[in-house]
């Protein structure tokens, strides 16, 4: 007669609730769900892995030896009253109670097929069986494997609102094998202390060595690995939830014909995944962002590999609202550091192919799968994980200026502009640090100017007071003047003639009688340096026209002094009205990115910033 064993425990370890918790990406439900794929993936024996999510519900007189479960719920709830400064464990546990005192069980059946199963049942020490049911931090897996060393089936446990796990198994050498897993926290009963770590197992503590029947409409019959979540929690648009991980993380398996995901019976495949994708209802931005670059990757992934590198294919595209660069390891989509790059904006991923490549990665990733990190590697492979990343990056920005300069034909980036600038989303203090010294252009140091900067009404020098003039008897024309950007981000102005540096302070006739706007993602491009022609990048949210100017970007948009604009057109090629020198009125674009080509008035290519204004 099997029954739940927590073995007795004599040693110092206490573990409590938290022990187990895994670092979601987004969900709980989603991280299992990537996990589950991705362990199946790894155990592939042939093409297409068959992947099924199955909900179903037993009578819980069906559970195995429920009686003897809740009898540890119930003293991991007495443990959890003598916590005195909280309340969560206790709590928590009376919701377990709960959730298997109902007359009917909620339960996930999750089967794979085409792979080996969980082969070693029928052996000790490091092995698939072993490793996957009781191991914990154990992972024999090789490069070519998505791996999370060891730690992904912590999933498993944290959607259970009872934190227990049925595996059954035949698998590819025709073993048979179940048992069942109940992580908890470290608890007395009757004055002995006991592990959290529990399995349902026969009375000489052996699993058992056939299939585990719990799901009465299903057997298995070829081999591959059945898992039974038991009492499934609850979450809000499981199914959707589980169909964008799936579409998400797997849009390139699914696409190679070597994954079929069925969710309840609703199977997505390689000619209905871009339908699936498209029905998909977001909850909110976020995911309203992650269905559309996703459809954008689909389609860049269809068209093929602009590039094959050693070890890797590397896939472009022009996007309207994104620049986003993914890796994807063994069918795997894997966050990256590669949407990081000040770039126009591009789509695309990073297709591994080389075992040795995946190795190198493996080695150093983290184990939510959204950052590297060399120093985790192995001493003698670190340089040569930080050489592979700097040359994916370099072909990557190489690539991305081709496809720019087919475009728009060569351009030049602006000097300096992102180091006032930063011009991709969500980047942090360290991000522009790391920007400023990897992929920008020295700033503006100096020009020589033989023209009046700018004039207003009164004719006086732009920016200049007139007591503060050179008293030389020269003309406007002989006038050199040399820029510089200083710490304080304004610019200043240095007299040749006595070497004196001037503060251009405040100018007396210009008004601003605008109301200033936000503009967001804002970018610019110098496409003709010759010319002063620039191509600005950006998005305004007003649903009434508005106008645009141009600053030194080194300065204060706020108490600086506009640019001339001089000419402009929108993306269509369409004439803009100028206005004393800005550009407008231009309709609202429903905050939609666009662009406009200007020419402003000043003698050298220089880093500018746009700023947005209503009457």
């Amino acid at each position: 007669m099997n029954k739940w064993i927590f073995p007795e425990y004599g040693g110092f370890k206490k573990e409590g609730k938290n022990a187990n918790e895994i670092d979601n990406r987004e969900s709980p439900i989603q991280t299992f769900v990537r996990e589950i794929c991705q362990n199946s993936a790894d155990a592939a024996v042939q093409y297409p892995v068959r992947v099924e999510f199955s909900e179903y519900t037993i009578d819980s007189s069906d559970f195995p030896d429920l009686d003897g479960l809740k009898h540890v719920l119930e003293c991991c709830k007495k443990e959890g009253n003598i916590q005195r400064h909280s309340t969560e464990t206790r709590d928590y546990y009376q919701s377990c109670l709960d959730s298997v005192s109902s007359k009917t069980i909620r339960m996930l059946r999750i089967s794979d097929f085409n792979t080996t199963g969980l082969i070693g049942s029928k052996e000790d020490g490091s092995n698939a069986w072993n490793n996957v049911t009781v191991g914990t931090g154990i992972s024999d897996k090789a490069g070519g494997s998505s791996g999370s060393h060891g730690r992904g089936k912590d999933s498993f446990y944290e959607i259970s609102s009872i934190g227990t796990v049925f595996f059954s198994t035949l698998d590819i050498e025709g073993n048979e094998a179940s048992m069942g897993v109940s992580k908890q926290i470290t608890f007395n009963d009757d004055g002995k202390k006991h592990d959290s770590l529990g399995c349902y197992l026969d009375e000489n503590e052996n699993f058992s060595d056939k299939q585990l029947m719990l799901d009465p409409n299903f057997y298995r019959y070829e081999p591959g690995t059945d898992i039974h979540i038991a009492s499934l929690s609850k979450y809000e648009d499981e199914e959707y939830q589980m169909m964008l991980a799936v579409i998400r993380d797997f849009f390139v398996m699914i696409l190679d014909q070597k994954l079929i995901v069925s969710i309840n019976g609703s199977e997505i495949n390689y000619h209905n995944i871009v339908n699936k994708l498209e029905s998909l209802k977001p909850r909110n931005d976020e995911e309203k962002n992650v269905i559309r670059y996703t459809r954008e990757l689909i389609a860049c992934y269809l068209k093929g590999p602009i590039e094959e590198c050693e070890g890797y294919s590397l896939y472009l595209a022009q996007s309207e609202d994104y620049f986003y660069v993914t890796t994807v390891r063994n069918g795997m989509a894997i966050d990256s550091r590669f949407h990081k790059l000040p770039q126009d904006h591009i789509i695309g991923l990073i297709k591994i192919n080389k075992k040795e490549t995946s190795d190198l990665l493996l080695m150093s990733e983290d184990i939510s799968h959204n950052s590297w990190k060399s120093d985790k590697a192995p001493q003698q492979y670190r340089q040569r994980i930080k050489n592979l990343i700097a040359e994916m990056k370099t072909n990557i920005r190489a690539q991305a200026n081709m496809m720019l300069e087919e475009e728009t034909g060569p351009v030049k980036e602006a000097e300096g502009l992102s180091r006032y600038i930063p011009i991709v989303n969500n980047r942090t203090e360290n991000d522009t640090e790391m920007a400023k010294k990897e992929f920008l252009y020295d700033p503006i140091r100096k020009t020589t100017i033989g023209k009046k900067i700018r004039k207003d009404k009164d004719d006086t020098v732009a920016a200049i007071d007139k007591e503060e003039l050179p008293t030389a008897e020269k003309t406007d024309e002989e006038i050199t003047e040399t820029i510089h950007p200083d710490h304080d981000n304004k610019i200043h102005y240095v007299d040749p003639t006595n070497n004196v540096k001037v503060d251009p302070g405040d100018n007396e006739d210009y008004t601003r009688i605008f109301n200033k706007i936000n503009l967001k993602e804002v970018r610019s491009l110098c496409t003709e340096p010759s010319s002063k022609k620039y191509k600005v990048y950006y998005k305004c949210d007003k649903t009434v026209p508005y106008y645009l100017r141009a600053f030194i970007a080194a300065g204060n948009i706020d108490n600086s002094e506009p640019l001339d604009i001089t000419s402009a057109t929108d993306e269509n090629g369409k004439e803009l009205p100028i206005t004393d020198g800005k550009v407008g009125p231009i309709e609202p674009n429903d905050g939609k990115r666009t662009y406009v080509h200007i020419t402003i008035d000043y003698p050298i290519p220089c880093a500018i910033q746009i700023g947005g204004e209503t009457e």
